[in-house]
């Protein structure tokens, strides 16, 4: 009886000891650094973990005495990293963009983050524009799943994508937080269906681009 008990016990021990692991396996890591102009040198920042689509913050970290930074991340998505002032001043800080899929980084980011002292001015929170949101859509077969769609942010055509996005039943996207700059846009179902790139440029917040964003999957 006390063999069997043991057996038990022991068949317990191993199962949890799998569980812990495969948590630990799904972590993401990510390593950073904070560089501070020399006049704000001696303040405190965190660091913050957003939601790109929802703006949320989903976890905090730290910033040490040397500027460096430690996080980790559970679930795939597109992510945003900024430094915030300890204090609640409103230093302007630069922002990290990134997408984590099947629990790898599907971006390359340089997860350096710049602080100037300069101070937002509050006064002009009242003619704050509204965030703007890039949306277009995808033209794709009756037999494609819809969920089977991917549409690609990048710097650089056939880079890695700096943001991933979905599409709904009726192949939208949106996408919002995205910075001023000259981007390339594709829809891919596979690595061997994948449709043409779109030049997206946004300049002062607002996009340039003429017509809709449509892209077509065949």
């Amino acid at each position: 009886m006390k063999i069997k008990q043991l057996f038990v016990l022991l068949i317990a021990l191993v199962l949890c000891s799998c569980s812990v692991q495969k948590n630990q396996e799904n972590l993401i890591s990510i390593k950073g650094k904070v560089l501070l102009n020399v006049k704000i040198a001696n303040e405190k920042f965190d660091i913050h973990l957003r939601e790109a689509d929802s703006d949320e913050v989903v976890a905090v970290s730290n910033v040490d005495e040397n500027g460096n930074y430690f996080l980790t991340i559970t679930q795939d998505g597109n992510y945003i990293l900024s430094a915030v002032n300890a204090n609640g001043k409103e230093y302007k800080s630069s922002y990290v963009s990134f997408s984590i899929e099947e629990q790898r980084i599907s971006s390359d980011s340089d997860f350096t983050l710049i602080v100037s002292d300069k101070v937002l001015d509050k006064t002009n929170n009242l003619k704050k524009k509204e965030p703007l949101i890039v949306s277009g859509y995808v033209e794709y077969p009756v037999e494609l799943n819809h969920l089977e769609i991917k549409v690609l942010l990048c710097k650089k055509k056939n880079e890695k994508p700096i943001r991933v996005f979905t599409v709904d039943k009726f192949g939208k996207f949106e996408m919002s937080n995205i910075s001023n700059g000259i981007y390339y846009l594709c829809a891919q179902s596979s690595e061997e269906n994948i449709s043409f790139w779109l030049k997206l440029e946004i300049e002062n917040e607002e996009i340039k681009n003429e017509g809709e964003l449509k892209l077509i999957l065949k």
